[in-house]
């Protein structure tokens, strides 16, 4: 997505969170805005809090950078009650292989998932030009 090569001066400068990524589903990290769906998180999940992406791309290269984004929307639900919409969106599954998925990746966490809020949240990647303003801006 960016050419810009984001240094640890850069991500200081921006107090970015992180998020990864194990695979690219539906090529969404390849669009301008994409979605994920993650455990509830309110401490690390804010409006308009920067994230610095990556994705695991190969097992030589396990994190490549795909840029900064701003996290734009948060949407809270229970995952018995994950709608197709988010389920094809996100992943390109139906909602029944989509709770399936979500379960096996959580496995290990002991999650009660009629409990645990899961949220679809939506980023935008910031541009070149406005990363750089922001770096400008917080020294």
């Amino acid at each position: 997505m960016q050419n810009l090569v984001i240094t640890n001066e850069m991500r200081k400068a921006l107090q970015s969170k992180s998020i990864h990524f194990s695979y690219n589903w539906n090529n969404k990290l390849n669009c301008k805005s994409f979605s994920t769906v993650r455990l509830w998180n309110p401490e690390k999940y804010q409006l308009l809090d920067l994230f610095e992406v990556s994705v695991k791309e190969s097992a030589k290269n396990p994190k490549v950078v795909k840029g900064i984004a701003r996290l734009q929307v948060i949407n809270k639900f229970l995952l018995h009650k994950v709608t197709p919409g988010i389920s094809f969106l996100d992943a390109n599954l139906t909602v029944i292989a989509f709770q399936q998925l979500v379960k096996t990746m959580y496995k290990n966490k002991g999650i009660n998932f009629k409990e645990h809020l899961m949220c679809f949240l939506v980023f935008q990647y910031l541009q070149n030009d406005e990363i750089l303003t922001l770096v400008d801006n917080c020294k």
